[in-house]
C-alpha cells in the first residue's frame, strides 16, 4: 500500500482499536470485581480475543488493543470505584468503568497514530509498552476522579515509613520474573513467526500459568505471580530490542528488582506490571546504546592506522578477516574526514579496497551474477532487487511466481536443484494465504526455520549456516504476484540485514 493508503487504513481502523481496547478493559474490570485473580482475568480475556482475531484472520493490532485494555482492567475494585465502595453492578461503578475504558481506548488509539507516524517514538517492540499505556490511563483516571470527588482516602503512593518494607522472601520475585521472561521468549520464538497475534497468546498463556500455579504458593504466591507476569512482558520484546537470550535474562532480573522496589507503590493500579517491564527494557536499551557510544572512544586512532600502513609495521603479519577489513576501511574513512591525506588511484575510482589486492567492482558483480539462474527472465525491478540482496551479501535465495495453482521457483542463486524442485506452495495453502494477508516482510529465526513447512522442502545443508529466513513478497494491485525466500547467513549482520530489507521494502511501497 502507498503512504496515503496506509494513512486511510489506520484512520479506518481507529474505531475498531477503540472498541477492542474497550472490550478488554470493561470485561477484565468486571471479572476482577467478582473476585477473579487479575492475572487470570487479563490472560483469559486476551487469549479469547487473540484466538478470535486469528480465526477471522484479522490484523494483530486488534488483539494488542484488547491486551492493553485488559491491563487497565486489572485495577482493583476500590480504585475503579474511587474509594466509594459501591456494589459491582451498581450504576456508579458502571459509569466509572465506562470512563476508565474510554480513557484507555483513546490513549491506545493515539498510540497507533504515533506508531504510524514515528514507530521509534511509540517504542514499538518494547515489552511492556501496552502496560505503560494502561498505567498512564489508570493514573489519569484516578487523579481526575480524586480531584473531582475530593476523595482524600484514595492514595496510590503510601506513607514513607512503609515505602521500603521489604522481606527476604520478596527477593524470590527475581527468579520468578527471569523464568517467566525466558518461557515467554521461547514460546514467542516458536509460534509467532507466522502471525503476530500469537505474541499476545504467548504472554497471556505465560501469565495464565503464573495466575493458576504460581499464585497458589502459600503466603507469597500473589506477589510472585505479579513478578511472573512482569517477566512475561519482557519476553514480548522484539528481537531488535533484546537480541540475545542473556538480554532477556538480565532484563527479567531488572524487572524483578523494580517490582520489589515498588512493592508498596501503585498498589492495585492496572498496567503497573507492564510499566515496570517497559522501564526495565528501556534501561537495558540505554545501557547498550551508551556502551556502544563509549566503546567507540577505545577504537584505534585513525592516524596510527594510517601511519602503520605507510611504514608497514603491524600490517604484514596481521590476521585478516572480514571484520578486520571492515574496521580498517572505517578507520581510513575517519582519517580522511579528519584531514589526513589518503591517496586515491584516479584511473580506477570504482575499484574496491581489499587487504592485499585491488579488484574491479564491476567485474566482481558480473562474477556473482553468473551464479544466478534465469536472471535474464526476471523483470528489471526484480533484477534490481536481486542486486540489492547481493549488495548486502545475501547470495542464497529463490524467487517463486504463480504458475497455475502453484507458486514455483522461477529464479534462484546458491540453492541446490533438489531444494528448487521441492519448493512449491499451493495458491490456497495457509502459508500463501498468510502472505496475501500480511503483505509485509516476514523473518523466521533459527527456531522458526525448524518448522515442517521449511524442513520438508529445504536441504539440511542449506539451513546449517542460515541465521534467518526472510520472505519478501511482491505484490501488484494488492495481489501477491510472487515472493523471494532469502537465506541470510548466520553472522553478526543477520538481524541488521532484516532491518535494511524492511526499510527497502517500505521505500518501494512509497
Amino acid at each position: 500500500m502507498s503512504q496515503e493508503e496506509n494513512k486511510k487504513h489506520i484512520i479506518n481502523k481507529l474505531p475498531l482499536y477503540f472498541i477492542y481496547c474497550f472490550i478488554g478493559n470493561f470485561a477484565t474490570i468486571y471479572l476482577v470485581a467478582i473476585d477473579i485473580n487479575p492475572i487470570i482475568a487479563s490472560s483469559l480475556i486476551s487469549i479469547i480475543v487473540a484466538f478470535f482475531t486469528i480465526i477471522i484472520k484479522d490484523e494483530n493490532h486488534m488483539s494488542w488493543a484488547t491486551f492493553c485494555g485488559s491491563f487497565a482492567g486489572m485495577t482493583t475494585f476500590n480504585l475503579v470505584s474511587l474509594g466509594l465502595y459501591p456494589l459491582p453492578f451498581s450504576i456508579s461503578f458502571l459509569i466509572n468503568t465506562l470512563i476508565l475504558s474510554s480513557i484507555t481506548s483513546i490513549l491506545y488509539s493515539l498510540s497507533e497514530i504515533i506508531s504510524f507516524k514515528n514507530p521509534r517514538f511509540a517504542f514499538d517492540g518494547y515489552g511492556g509498552r501496552l502496560g505503560t499505556i494502561a498505567f498512564i490511563s489508570v493514573i489519569s483516571f484516578i487523579i481526575c476522579g480524586k480531584n473531582i470527588l475530593k476523595a482524600d482516602n484514595l492514595y496510590i503512593i503510601p506513607d514513607f515509613n512503609i515505602f521500603f518494607n521489604i522481606t527476604n522472601y520478596d527477593f524470590l520475585a527475581i527468579p520468578s520474573a527471569v523464568i517467566a521472561a525466558l518461557i515467554s521468549m521461547e514460546i514467542k520464538s516458536t509460534v509467532s513467526s507466522l502471525n503476530e497475534n500469537y505474541k499476545v497468546v504467548t504472554v497471556a498463556t505465560t501469565g495464565l500459568i503464573g495466575g493458576i500455579l504460581v499464585t497458589k504458593i502459600p503466603t507469597y504466591g500473589y506477589f510472585l505471580g505479579q513478578a511472573w507476569y512482569t517477566g512475561a512482558f519482557v519476553g514480548m520484546s522484539s528481537y531488535f530490542i533484546l537480541m540475545l537470550k542473556r538480554d532477556f535474562i538480565i532484563t527479567g532480573l531488572l524487572s524483578g528488582i523494580l517490582l520489589i522496589l515498588t512493592k508498596n507503590m501503585f498498589i492495585g493500579l492496572g498496567g503497573k506490571l507492564g510499566f515496570l517491564s517497559f522501564f526495565a527494557v528501556l534501561i537495558m536499551r540505554i545501557f547498550y546504546i551508551s556502551y556502544n557510544k563509549i566503546s567507540q572512544f577505545s577504537a584505534k586512532n585513525p592516524e596510527a592506522i594510517v601511519e602503520s600502513l605507510r611504514t608497514g609495521k603491524e600490517v604484514s603479519n596481521q590476521a585478516v578477516d572480514d571484520s578486520y577489513a571492515e574496521k580498517l576501511v572505517e578507520s581510513l574513512m575517519k582519517a580522511q574526514e579528519s584531514g589526513e591525506k589518503i591517496n586515491i588511484i584516479d584511473e580506477n575510482i570504482a575499484g574496491s579496497f581489499v587487504i592485499g589486492e585491488k579488484i574491479d567492482f564491476d567485474q566482481y558483480e558480473e562474477a556473482k551474477e553468473k551464479n544466478i539462474m534465469n536472471l535474464e527472465y526476471m523483470s528489471p525491478p526484480l533484477q534490481k532487487l536481486v542486486h540489492f540482496f547481493n549488495s548486502i551479501n545475501i547470495t542464497n535465495w529463490m524467487y517463486l511466481t504463480l504458475l497455475g495453482d502453484t507458486y514455483s521457483v522461477m529464479a534462484y542463486q546458491g540453492i541446490s536443484e533438489l531444494t528448487v524442485s521441492r519448493s512449491n506452495f499451493f495458491k490456497d495453502s495457509k502459508f500463501v494465504n498468510l502472505l496475501n494477508i500480511e503483505k509485509r516482510i516476514i523473518g523466521f529465526s533459527e527456531k522458526g526455520i525448524n518448522q515442517a513447512i521449511f524442513m520438508s522442502r529445504f536441504e539440511k545443508e542449506e539451513l546449517v549456516d542460515t541465521g534467518m529466513l526472510i520472505i519478501f513478497p511482491i505484490t501488484e494491485n494488492n495481489e501477491l504476484q510472487g515472493f523471494f525466500i532469502l537465506f541470510d547467513k548466520k553472522d553478526k549482520e543477520c538481524k541488521n540485514n532484516l532491518k535494511i530489507i524492511k526499510d527497502h521494502f517500505n521505500e518501494i511501497l512509497k
